[in-house]
């Protein structure tokens, strides 16, 4: 999970460098796989606490880290749609621009 959120946040980083919309595209599918990493969890997670009652609190630490983990991924996601927005308008601010030059 740690990796796939540090993998989401290079691409934003690249995308936004490079102005490449499609790089800003693939964050959203590893957020997908990073909230199923998350939802899949709290299962697991209940699981082992009731296997071993004793590591009770490092589980609930693990829960912790995990949710964290998911809300930096939601936080990629967001700044990767920014950079679609902005790469988007730019596009039409120019192409606007194109056409009055014509007329």
């Amino acid at each position: 999970m740690f990796d796939e959120v540090q993998n989401m946040f290079t691409l934003a980083k690249e995308a936004l460098h490079e102005e490449n919309s499609l790089k800003a595209e693939k964050v959203f599918g590893i957020d997908d796989l990073v909230d199923e990493i998350n939802y899949d969890s709290n299962k697991f997670i209940a699981e082992e606490i009731f296997k071993h009652p004793e590591k009770a609190e490092e589980y609930l630490f693990l829960h912790s880290v995990i949710r964290k983990l998911e809300r930096i991924g939601d936080r990629c996601n967001n700044i990767a749609e920014e950079i679609v927005f902005y790469l988007d308008a730019k596009v039409l601010k120019h192409n606007k621009e194109e056409k009055k030059k014509l007329d």
